[in-house]
Order: structure tokens, then C-alpha cells, then sequence
């Protein structure tokens, strides 16, 4: 699935705190905890990161936006979480640009999953998660701080996730 597309459903979808799901859907999108975490146990140990992309780009992480960010420069991290061998989640990572030590280190993770650093943090808080239908799927918008810095994290549930019928269980 071409990244730039992605972004731009991203930029002009109107997020919700609430949105009708079934109920594997809303246990998947609801839960607070760390996703790859639980990709990882659900995949049963057979979980991989594809990074697509990594790289400056002037986006919108829509609204609402509770850290007031508008369009600008972000850093953002483009990766697909593989479950089984199937692309299970495509993940966007955004950082704004002028947060160069937090971007250096999230530069350094390579194949390795977001969440594995992000839920080490003893500093970390979740500000808010947000719910939109895209074209690509079911999607969830977290935002992050991590004492000074701000992280937005998109994860859109690929279509074929939800097909599955082991997927159904949380």
C-alpha cells in the first residue's frame, strides 16, 4: 500500500473519540496497552517490522489535535507489522522536526518495533486516542508525551487482519 496515500487520508480524516465497531474491532482499537506487544503474543512469536520509510515530510496529523501541532516539517517513521507472515498493521510515526534528539534515537531502530521503546519510557503518557474508517482500513491515533517530546502514532488495521478468524479474540 503506497505510504503517501496513506498520509493523505491521515491529513483529512475527521478523528473521533467513538466510533461504531464490531466488538474484535473494538478490542484490537480500544486497548491502551502496547500493540505490539500483543501482535507479538498473537502472532505466536512469528511478528516482523517492514520499514518503509523514514524521512521528513510536510503533513497534517489532522484534528482534533490536543498538542496543537498544525501542518509543518515531520519526522515520520512509516512501517507495516507483519503477523504470521501477513501484513497485519501499517504504523506511521510522527515527530515534529525540531525534536532532533528523540528523532536520532527513534532513527536507530531500524526492523525494531515502535512500541518495544516507547513503552520503556518511565516518562511516557498517553494525551489521547482518536478512531477513523480510511479507505485502508480501521485506524487508531495515539498521542504521546515523553517529558518534553510528542509522538503522534497511527496504526491502521489492514483489512485482511480482521478477515481472520483467529483475529476475532482478543
Amino acid at each position: 500500500m503506497p505510504s503517501h496515500s496513506l498520509h493523505a487520508s491521515i491529513s483529512q480524516q475527521r478523528w473521533s473519540k467513538r466510533l461504531p465497531m464490531a466488538a474484535e474491532e473494538r478490542a484490537w482499537l480500544t486497548d491502551a496497552g502496547s500493540l505490539t506487544e500483543k501482535l507479538v503474543a498473537h502472532s505466536q512469536g512469528h511478528f516482523a517490522v517492514e520499514l518503509l520509510a523514514q524521512q521528513r515530510r510536510w503533513t497534517h496529523p489532522g484534528q482534533p489535535n490536543p498538542t496543537h501541532h498544525a501542518q509543518g516539517l515531520y519526522w515520520c517513521r512509516d512501517v507495516v507489522l507483519h503477523g504470521r507472515g501477513k501484513p497485519w498493521v501499517q504504523a506511521t510515526t510522527l515527530v515534529p522536526v525540531h525534536q532532533r534528539a528523540l528523532i536520532r534515537r527513534l532513527q536507530r531502530l531500524g526492523r525494531r518495533p515502535l512500541g518495544a521503546f516507547l513503552f520503556q519510557q518511565p516518562n511516557l503518557r498517553r494525551l489521547r486516542m482518536d478512531y477513523a474508517r480510511l479507505t485502508h482500513g480501521l485506524a487508531r491515533r495515539s498521542w504521546f508525551t515523553m517529558g518534553p517530546h510528542e509522538i503522534i502514532l497511527i496504526e491502521v488495521f489492514l483489512p485482511d487482519f480482521f478477515a481472520l478468524p483467529e483475529n476475532h479474540e482478543s
